[in-house]
């Protein structure tokens, strides 16, 4: 504790046990080690308690980050505007913890092996442009209305006589899937 090495520390006890000092010099360095173990676990209780008050400030500057970010933008990602329950719903999701110690965000991804991976290919893959999901939505609805309107035109001109009255329409399905085809 004093600093001292080996040779210096034997030499100290050889010395005093030639005077016959030994043994009070034990009971002294005794109380000595005592009080300094006592020291040091004070010490190192209000250094922990010193590092829970960090650690719990930086918590609440996360969380006051969490929520200045979401306020200050109406969209996190482009083309996705956030309403207020949504911002509210993201923030608690990040935010609010169980008796675990997880948030609901942490939940989603036990509950989903693969969300890693979706969020690294929307990141990394598509660079956070959802543009193609439009257009693929497009397209899609495009198509299902192209063939709607097919089958709509083939029934109608089918001469099934069936019985069924079908109401006569002044509307040109033939066009409207031209147009639809030349979009698409």
């Amino acid at each position: 504790m004093n600093g001292y090495n080996k040779e210096v520390i034997e030499k100290k006890i050889k010395r005093l046990d030639d005077a016959g000092l030994l043994a009070d010099e034990a009971k002294d360095a005794k109380l000595e080690l005592v009080e300094a173990v006592k020291a040091q676990k004070e010490e190192l209780k209000e250094q922990q308690k010193a590092d829970e008050q960090d650690r719990i400030q930086k918590f609440e500057d996360w969380k006051t980050g969490i929520k200045k970010t979401l306020d200050s933008k109406d969209e996190i990602i482009p083309g996705f505007k956030m309403t207020p329950a949504q911002k509210k719903l993201v923030q608690e999701g990040m935010t609010k913890f169980d008796r675990d110690g997880k948030n609901e965000l942490q939940r989603r991804m036990a509950k989903d092996p693969e969300f890693n991976i979706k969020v690294a290919y929307m990141a990394l893959a598509l660079n956070w442009d959802f543009s193609k999901f439009d257009k693929q939505a497009m397209t899609k609805a495009t198509s299902a209305l192209r063939d709607s309107i097919a089958n709509s035109n083939k029934m109608k001109g089918s001469g099934l006589g069936d019985g069924v009255n079908r109401p006569s329409s002044s509307v040109n399905y033939e066009l409207i899937a031209k147009t639809l085809k030349s979009k698409a």
